[in-house]
């Protein structure tokens, strides 16, 4: 069983709807009311979330999301993954690592292309996450919003100690995570093009 993250993370669209289906109720607009709860009910289950209790040692790195590896790729001594999700995945991510985020950095200028176009994407509204691991090394995480994904929700605060598994924030009705950290690719547990879920083993050290 499942809770949603709809009231805590858009408090004011659930307030509208819930005032609207009051107001079709009195003026026995029973076909608007109907169609208010029918969307009420689907973002109740895109904003749907599920706690994620296991947790994992100093040198594993998880998957954040759940989605499509969309992209994968080494560069010099790092590896880039990119995590497509599409409108009826979940929606929100775990953090990836054991470690401490000492910096982030929010792009909300940026344009909307899809995302699962990495070229175009790269200039979208994005938020990146620097997270120093126990051995020294920074791992990116990197919240892309995509064409119909416009908001990012994820803390401000530098730095803070996270934990592998825990609530990281979320990306309204889906749209991209990236991770980016050093590495040897062959050394890596995912495929290009494979479906992956929330806390799969994508690396260890």
């Amino acid at each position: 069983m499942f809770t949603t993250l709809l009231f805590q993370e858009s408090p004011l669209t659930s307030l509208i709807i819930i005032l609207f289906c009051f107001i079709s109720i009195i003026n026995k607009s029973y076909i608007v009311f109907f169609l208010l709860v029918l969307l009420l009910s689907c973002l109740i289950v895109f904003y749907r979330y599920e706690p994620y209790e296991k947790r994992y040692e100093n040198n594993v790195i998880i998957s954040p999301a759940e989605g499509t590896v969309s992209y994968l790729k080494q560069s010099g001594d790092r590896i880039h993954v990119s995590i497509y999700l599409n409108f009826l995945t979940k929606h929100y991510q775990i953090c990836p690592v054991n470690g401490v985020i000492v910096k982030r950095i929010y792009d909300n200028i940026g344009t909307f292309s899809l995302a699962n176009n990495h070229r175009k994407s790269r200039f979208n509204e994005k938020k990146i996450h620097s997270i120093q691991m126990e051995n020294g090394k920074i791992l990116k995480v990197t919240q892309i919003a995509g064409f119909f994904a416009r908001r990012i929700v994820s803390s401000d605060n530098t730095p803070e100690e996270v934990l592998a598994g825990e609530y990281f924030g979320m990306i309204k009705l889906g749209s991209r995570v990236d991770l980016e950290f050093e590495g040897d690719i062959s050394n890596i547990k995912i495929k290009d093009g494979q479906k992956i879920h929330i806390g799969d083993e994508v690396y260890t050290y």
